[in-house]
Formats: structure tokens, sequence, C-alpha cells
């Protein structure tokens, strides 16, 4: 009888390490397909989404479109949305969320251009809509990099785009927006780049890779180190960067945990200024959806004390930093501070 069960636990041992070996196998090699999703519901391409999701004009709004050559020559697509014509505006970088091509944020760079006044630039990341190429961890990187620096490039007249972007944006005063993955990236590109973006906004975003995976497949925990290729380890670039930041967080945020987002404001101690704003009954992706007012006066707040240089504290002064909500604008830096430096 004891031998029996001995037995029975050792051939259970055993399969359960199969099991876990092959899963940990499909895990390393379908990362990339499993990571990104640049294919929502069938869609690929921006025509092909149903009405109004296929161009900005659908929206009333004007475009124009944009391509730019990355470092390792690949071709992505985007659009410039823009207030006036030949008008030079403070402008909006936006890297977009994961799931589907840059149609699908069409109704959040509408309130974009008509709430805050400003223009706004999306390009899709390679592999996504009409962008060439394969996502990857470096590759979207890259990508944003490529964007990054075209834009403050002296210079925007070239075979790919048949006139002068410098006509409508006023390079003084460029933002730099990311949402879930798009945050990751923005993070990554402020660290790399350099380039003298007036401030940055960041909404739900993990504070890396490795502990999104946590959370989500808290099982293969131990085996990350080996099984992960895709990093983004946002919470060790938010630490040297020195813009002035917005942390936008929703309350019922399905994918990201508080304390990532909480994790990567405390970590951000070398920022011009920090605010933390919670979007009231938020989701995920279109938390500005449940809290229009509270979460655009945010917005416009943080960007005029950019533009107006209105920063609340030196670069290495991180006390009585604001902390925004649109229920009473009561102070969560108590509550933030408790959060363990990882």
């Amino acid at each position: 009888m004891i031998e029996n069960f001995y037995q029975f636990l050792k051939q259970s041992f055993i399969i359960f390490f199969v099991v876990v070996f092959i899963f940990s196998l499909f895990l390393y090699f379908k990362q990339n397909s499993i990571i990104y999703v640049p294919v929502l519901n069938g869609i690929k391409f921006p025509e092909e989404n149903p009405k109004p999701h296929q161009n900005p004009s659908q929206f009333n709004l004007l475009y124009k479109e944009l391509k730019v050559k990355t470092k390792d020559n690949l071709t992505l697509y985007g659009w410039l949305v823009y207030k006036k014509e030949k008008t030079q505006l403070p402008t909006i970088l936006y890297f977009h969320e994961n799931a589907g091509n840059i149609g699908f944020r069409l109704v959040f760079i509408k309130y974009l251009v008509d709430e805050l006044d400003m223009n706004v630039i999306i390009f899709g990341y390679r592999g996504y809509g009409k962008s060439e190429g394969t996502p990857t961890d470096f590759g979207l990187k890259l990508d944003g990099y490529s964007i990054s620096s075209w834009l403050f490039s002296n210079n925007n007249v070239d075979e790919l785009n048949d006139f002068d972007i410098n006509d409508y944006v006023d390079k003084n005063n460029i933002f730099l927006f990311g949402r879930s993955l798009g945050g990751a990236i923005a993070i990554d590109v402020a660290y790399h780049c350099k380039l003298p973006f007036k401030g940055i906004i960041i909404e739900n975003t993990f504070s890396s890779l490795g502990d999104l995976v946590d959370h989500i497949f808290p099982f293969i925990k131990p085996f990350k180190f080996f099984l992960l290729k895709n990093k983004f380890e946002t919470k060790q670039y938010i630490e040297k960067i020195n813009y002035p930041i917005l942390f936008c967080r929703s309350e019922n945020d399905e994918l990201i945990p508080k304390k990532q987002m909480e994790r990567l404001y405390t970590r951000a101690i070398n920022a011009k200024f920090k605010e933390y704003y919670e979007i009231k009954n938020g989701n995920h992706n279109e938390g500005y959806l449940y809290d229009k007012f509270g979460y655009f006066e945010a917005l416009k707040d943080f960007i005029n004390k950019c533009m107006n240089e209105d920063f609340s504290k030196n670069n290495n002064n991180n006390n009585e930093n604001k902390i925004k909500t649109n229920k009473n604008n009561e102070d969560k830096l108590n509550d933030i501070k408790k959060v363990k430096k990882e």
C-alpha cells in the first residue's frame, strides 16, 4: 500500500514537471505572439476597422499621414492629428496601448485635440497596422527611439513625407504620453534618448514585465529569469529620468495592480516634479471615459505647469508632491510612501 502511494507520488511529480517544462518551452518560443497583440478581433489594418475608427477624418479631425524609417530600416506608419492648418501648437507624442491598430485610439485622440487644444502624433509599432516588421521588446523600443529622434530632428521633410512637420509642431512644447505598454516604451525613450520633452504622462503602466508576469502567471515566477526574453525594466529607468511626470492610474484597472503604478511613482526620485491622479471608476484602457472632467483637468493642469515652468520642486527634492484625485483632491501621499522600493 505504501509502495503504491510512493509510486503514485513519483508519477505525479514527473507528470507535473513534464507539463511545466512543456509550458515553459511554449512560453519561451511563443513569447512575442503571446505578449503583443497587433491583430484585434481579426482586424489588423485601420481601414478594416468599423467606422468611425478607420481614420481621423471620420471624427471630423484634420490629419496627415506620416511615415518614418526605423534605425533597422523598417517603415512605420502613423498620423499627425492637428488643430489648425500650418499653425505651430504644443503636441503630444502618443505611444499607444498593446491590442489593436492606431484607429482604435481615435476616440481618445479626439478628446486630446478638443479638450487640450493640442496636436497629437501617433505611430503604429512594428507589426501593428500598416507598419512593417514583427513586434519584439527591442524592436518596439527601437521604434520609440526612431520616432522621437525623427520628431526632434532639424529636417523633417524627406522622401517619406511631403510636408514639413515643423509647420505644425511647437518643438519647445512636445509631451510624451504612454498608456499601458506605451508607458513602458515612453519611459525607455525618455531615459535613452535624452530629448527635450516638456513633460511625460504615464498611465496604467507595469513596473516591469517581470512584475506583471508575477501577477498574471505566479506559478512561473521561479523560472522567469530563464524564460523572459522581453524585459521592459520600467522601474529601473524611471529612477533616472528628470522630466516632470504625471502618473495616472485607473481605480478599477483590471490588468495592472495598483502597487505597480505606485512603485513607479515612488521610484521617480529625479523627476523635476511629479503628480499622481487616480481615475475614479476607470478601467485599464478607457478610464478617461469614466472621469472625463477630472481626468482632462488633471492633464491640463500638468501641461500648463510644464509650459509655464511652474515646478514645485528641484530635481532632488521629493517632498511635498501633489497627489490628485477627482474626489475632493484628497492627499494619498502617505499611502503611496508605504509601497516598498523593490
